[in-house]
This record gives structure tokens, sequence and C-alpha cells, in this order.
């Protein structure tokens, strides 16, 4: 069972009018988690409060990426100059888009891994390397 929705959305409050409401109590930041791509830039850009994207849409999943990479600096202690490579379904993961910006932000060299069918079209536009496979790869882990 899911939870009902906010009690504002049903009444045909607009999502920039639930976020107001908040900010109008003060909130210094607003955490949201939606299901429109886009929906916490829109607030971003239009509220005076900090607006944190917990994931919207199938477009970004930009916590996940910030808890990613700090395991990893956490085990490693840095990010600079590391090589991850990002296996599996690539075109429809918000995830591994997500961790593909900062990653490369903070200097990691990101290869994508997978079937041509799930990473054709993602690596466009953000400069590094992909590798399409017709088999399932097995990859060995080490710690």
């Amino acid at each position: 069972m899911s939870p009902p929705p906010p009690r504002g959305l049903t009444k045909g409050e607009t999502l920039k009018d639930t976020a107001k409401v908040f900010e109008a109590n003060h909130a210094d930041i607003i955490v949201i988690r939606h299901s429109s791509a886009g929906a916490a830039q829109f607030l971003a850009e239009r509220l005076d409060a900090s607006v944190i994207n917990a994931g919207d849409g199938a477009h970004e999943h930009p916590t996940q990426a910030l808890l990613d990479t700090f395991t990893i600096r956490e085990k490693l202690g840095h990010i600079a100059g590391i090589h991850v490579a990002i296996i599996g379904d690539i075109l429809f993961s918000r995830v591994a888009r997500s961790n593909i910006h900062a990653l490369l932000k903070l200097g990691a060299r990101v290869t994508l891994v997978g079937p041509s069918t799930l990473v054709r079209g993602s690596s466009s536009g953000w400069g590094g390397p992909s590798r399409t496979t017709s088999t399932p790869c097995s990859p060995t882990w080490t710690s």
C-alpha cells in the first residue's frame, strides 16, 4: 500500500504552492523527491530556500551519488585519479547518470560497460569511454 499523496496536491495545489507553504514556515532547506524530472530545479529557481534533489522522475538521483562518492572517499581516501567502471543498465539508471556526473566532477575516470541496448547513447556529452558487451560479464570484486 502506498502512502496517500500530500493533502495540498489532492486539492489541486501546485508543486510551487506546496513549497511556498514550507518556505512560509521558515524552511531553510527543502528536500524533494518527485515523480517529474526537473521538479527540484523548477523549485530551486523560484524559492529562496535551498532545494535538495532526492530524485526526480527518471532524470537523476543525486543524493545516492553523494552517498556513493562519500563511501568511495571514505574507503580510498580520495576520488581524483581513480578508475570507476559502471556496469549494467546505464541508459535507464538515475543512479548511474548521477554517479557519472559526480565522479567526473571529482576527478575520477569513468567507464561504462553493458549490453549495447542499455549503454547506447548514454555516454554522449559526458566525455568518457563506454564499452558494450554482447554477453553478460561477470566482474571480479576485490577488497
